[in-house]
């Protein structure tokens, strides 16, 4: 049996790939992590017209590894020098605003990649309407730099205006995203 030890492992141009503090635990260098790493969100209600699919306006962000989410224009753009593959998630709660319970109907939740649709999930109830429901869509993605990535939201009404909530207790609505390693 053989034993290697060391703190740092890097390659040939000095970059380092892994280290250690000695302790047991790992600090993987750049070219080993699921960055860049992003998570926007909607920190209040924002109110959209019956039936018309809006941006939804991501105005704050948790996670932004790379500075690549933009609050001012509710988007990822993947940055220079990180073109991959890419994990994508979005969700936002979806309601209406008179709270009544049969006034909510067909919602649906959008990730857009350059202006148009590249996944979406629909909610359309047919045992039922409610007046909010939780919408999520997820993929993977082959992103290359300069794409950008959006989260769209169209929700019917039946009266009242609709609404996408933003914090009560935690993140509700929220679009997040990492490069995939090895992908």
């Amino acid at each position: 049996m053989s034993i290697i030890k060391a703190n740092t492992f890097q390659d040939r141009g000095g970059n380092v790939l892994l280290s250690s503090n000695g302790s047991g635990t790992i600090s993987a260098g750049g070219a080993i992590t699921n960055t860049p790493a992003f998570l926007g969100y909607r920190s209040g209600f924002q109110f959209i017209t019956d039936s018309v699919t809006t941006k939804v306006d991501l105005n704050a962000s948790q996670i932004d590894t790379h500075s690549a989410f933009d609050t001012s224009n509710n988007r990822f753009t993947v940055p220079s020098g990180q073109a991959g593959v890419y994990q994508i998630s979005g969700q936002a709660v979806m309601g209406n605003t008179d709270g009544i319970a049969s006034n909510l109907r067909d919602h649906y939740l959008y990730i857009y990649k350059n202006g148009s649709n590249i996944s979406y999930s629909d909610n359309n109830p047919n045992a039922g309407w409610w007046s909010q429901n939780t919408s999520q869509t997820s993929g993977i993605f082959n992103l290359s730099v300069g794409d950008y990535i959006e989260l769209y939201a169209y929700i019917n009404v039946g009266s009242g205006t609709g609404r996408i909530a933003g914090i009560d207790g935690g993140i509700r609505t929220f679009l997040s995203g990492y490069k995939l390693i090895g992908a």
